[in-house]
C-alpha cells in the first residue's frame, strides 16, 4: 500500500521515493548590480515563488524592487538578502523593476505544462523586434 508517511517542505515521502507537491516553492535567487541577475524568471501558475534579491551595490536606483502585478514591494540594503514571496496565479509575463524603473527584469509565469518555450522578451536569434 502506497500511504504517505511524512510532509517535509513540499515533499510527499511515499515508501522511499519523493514526490514533488504542486505547492512546493520554487525559489530563485536574484543579484541587483547595475542589472537583474538573472532579469527573465520562469514560474508556474499556483506554484509559490520565493525571490531572494541581493543588492551589491549602494546605486541609489536600484533601493527598492517593485512587483507591480502582485501589489508587492521591498527595500533592498546593501549585500543583505531579501526575500519575497509571491504565488502567481495566472500565466503571462510581468515586469519587475527597481522603484525608479531601471533595472527592469521580467517574470514568466506558464500553466507548468511546458515550460521549453522562450518568453517572447527574448526573440529567437536573428529575429530583430
Amino acid at each position: 500500500m502506497d500511504l504517505p508517511i511524512g510532509l517535509f517542505t513540499g515533499v510527499l515521502r511515499r515508501a522511499g521515493r519523493h514526490v514533488r507537491s504542486d505547492r512546493e516553492s520554487h525559489e530563485v535567487r536574484v543579484r541587483v548590480k547595475g542589472s537583474f541577475e538573472p532579469d527573465v524568471i520562469r514560474a508556474s501558475a499556483g506554484r509559490p515563488l520565493r525571490l531572494v534579491f541581493r543588492r551589491e551595490e549602494t546605486a541609489a536606483n536600484s533601493e527598492r524592487v517593485v512587483l507591480p502585478a502582485f501589489g508587492r514591494s521591498a527595500t533592498l540594503p546593501p549585500y543583505e538578502d531579501v526575500t519575497l514571496e509571491i504565488v502567481p496565479e495566472e500565466t503571462g509575463e510581468f515586469e519587475f523593476a527597481c522603484e525608479l524603473g531601471r533595472p527592469r527584469g521580467l517574470l514568466v509565469v506558464s500553466d507548468g505544462s511546458d515550460d521549453s518555450q522562450p518568453p517572447r522578451a527574448q526573440p529567437p536569434k536573428g529575429e530583430m523586434r
